[in-house]
């Protein structure tokens, strides 16, 4: 346990913040507080309850931050970025934040990240639910062999 997650565990606004999350009373929402003291009460809530987050923030800027300040307390956490927007033709746009949504998703699915980080008009738009995701996830290493009929059909 890091010293700043022993350090709130002295605060009584903290433990009630703790009850709260470990009687699963969502949604839960930290007022007041810088955005470095908010990683640091999630780091901590992740720490000392074993639980995972998804952390809505106003803007993709905040939820940038806070993935970062995230991290740098040894959190494993992702963004979770805004569809991108785009006038021009389907064939031409780049599929990056597609990919770096199903990438978040698919990891959080995995456990392999701990927080999910969005913007608040992000966390309204439409994804695949969590069964179909998962029964899309294909992890293919180098060396790997693949019948190419198989990989196209998933």
């Amino acid at each position: 346990m890091s010293g700043f997650s022993k350090a709130l565990k002295l605060n009584s606004i903290y433990l009630g913040v703790e009850e709260n999350v470990v009687k699963k009373r969502f949604p839960q929402g930290l007022l007041g507080v810088s955005g470095v003291h908010k990683a640091l009460v999630i780091h901590a809530l992740c720490e000392n309850t074993g639980k995972r987050a998804f952390v809505i923030t106003p803007d993709e800027a905040a939820a940038g931050k806070m993935v970062d300040d995230l991290v740098s307390l040894g959190t494993s956490a992702q963004l979770l970025p805004a569809k991108d927007i785009s006038f021009i033709s389907d064939q031409t746009r780049s599929r990056e934040y597609e990919q770096q949504r199903v990438g978040t998703l698919a990891n959080w699915l995995k456990h392999d990240c701990k927080v999910v980080v969005l913007p608040a008009y992000s966390a309204v738009e439409k994804t695949l639910p969590p069964r179909s995701l998962a029964a899309k996830i294909r992890t293919i290493s180098s060396g790997d062999e693949m019948e190419l009929d198989l990989l196209l059909r998933t």
